[in-house]
């Protein structure tokens, strides 16, 4: 009874030894992956997710959400975006539902409906007028300790307009209707939420309904 005793507690042992070096294991997986990301360059992440191709979409993108100025040369005078698109969320969807009959048919916002996924893209950086892509890299240069002040050294790399970040836009089939998801942060107390709806009117894209989702 005894030896059957010490062979069961040697066998819960070997599991709990098992199960300790299976977390460590894992825990080293993590932060070699975590430190490759935040060393991540567009280059290396173009390789590893899938990039936004559409040409309509750039189309909407630079002529209602990003100025076109050839003049500038600064490199901190660009549009500063996050490289990655904003994963569809699901008040982006409770948007398009509510959307009203005047400005999207049953069809349309089914249409819209159908287009949202939880796929994380990137932009093209050719294809957005005068912006610099933030990439994890790019940010990862931000000194952070309890000396500095993020913003302030966001300011100082980056300059003085924020940063953007936008969904992949979705549209209905004939693409007359377009709706986007974006995010804009300047400073602690200084940023929004917002889902935008733009309709191509007379061959030009207009934002017609603005929805708020949070500010600070």
């Amino acid at each position: 009874m005894k030896h059957k005793k010490i062979k069961q507690l040697g066998i819960q042992s070997f599991y709990v030894v098992g199960g300790g070096l299976c977390i460590v294991i894992l825990f080293v997986v993590f932060l070699i992956n975590y430190g490759r990301y935040w060393n991540s360059d567009y280059n290396t992440l173009k390789r590893k997710y899938p990039i936004i191709r559409e040409d309509y979409v750039y189309e909407l993108m630079n002529t209602v959400f990003i100025e076109s100025n050839s003049a500038i040369t600064d490199s901190l005078e660009l549009t500063k975006i996050i490289c990655f698109a904003h994963v569809h969320s699901s008040t982006l969807r409770e948007v398009i539902e509510a959307i009203e009959d005047s400005i999207a048919s049953n069809q349309d916002r089914q249409y819209l409906l159908d287009q949202l996924d939880k796929t994380v893209y990137l932009w093209d950086n050719q294809r957005l007028n005068n912006n610099w892509l933030l990439t994890p890299n790019d940010l990862n240069q931000i000194s952070r300790n309890d000396t500095t002040d993020y913003w302030q050294e966001y300011r100082k790399k980056f300059g003085t307009s924020g940063k953007l970040g936008f969904s992949k836009p979705v549209f209905n089939k004939s693409k007359q209707i377009a709706i986007v998801e974006r995010s804009i942060r300047g400073d602690w107390l200084m940023g929004r939420g917002d889902i935008i709806i733009c309709r191509k009117v007379n061959g030009q894209w207009k934002i017609i309904k603005e929805e708020n989702l949070w500010i600070n």
